[in-house]
């Protein structure tokens, strides 16, 4: 809102585009498994979808 109470229109743009994992990204994703840094303090890893 604006200093006078009238409501302000925000565009945002929240598309998400996303592709198939190819296997140059695979070296990443071994070091997600190594580095959990890289990807923030609350990510538990990928887990294997057969167990």
């Amino acid at each position: 809102m604006d200093s006078g109470g009238t409501a302000v229109p925000v565009s945002v743009d929240l598309t998400v585009r996303l592709r198939p994992v190819t296997e140059p990204d695979l070296g990443m994703l071994r070091r997600f498994c190594t580095e959990p840094g890289l990807i923030g303090l609350d990510w538990a890893g990928f887990r294997d979808a057969c167990r």
